[in-house]
């Protein structure tokens, strides 16, 4: 029971870190986006050093809006899901006894 809490606990802090997003791009004056992704590879072998690489990435309003109302819908959905399988396992365990 303890894993279902903290992974419903999961996709519920996942779809309100997308909301708070969401927010700060629906207030946004423009409607021109600029994403800024960092990413870290390790490069060498002798003396490998781990290096960050910047991608900028210009996408519309529009299109980081439906971006993040997926990603909301799909963890809703996972969180449905969970919920379902434990109702399942419940009326199998009720049935077994």
């Amino acid at each position: 029971m303890e894993e279902l809490e903290n992974s419903i606990a999961l996709h519920q802090e996942n779809i309100e870190g997308f909301k708070q997003i969401k927010k700060r791009v629906e207030e946004s004056e423009t409607e021109q986006l600029r994403i800024d992704i960092q990413t870290k590879h390790w490069y060498g072998f002798s003396e490998p050093i781990l290096l960050k690489h910047h991608n900028k990435i210009e996408i519309t309003k529009y299109s980081a809006t439906v971006l993040l109302e997926t990603a909301i819908k799909l963890e809703q959905e996972r969180i449905d899901k969970l919920i379902d399988m434990e109702i399942e396992k419940r009326k199998e365990n009720k049935a077994n006894e």
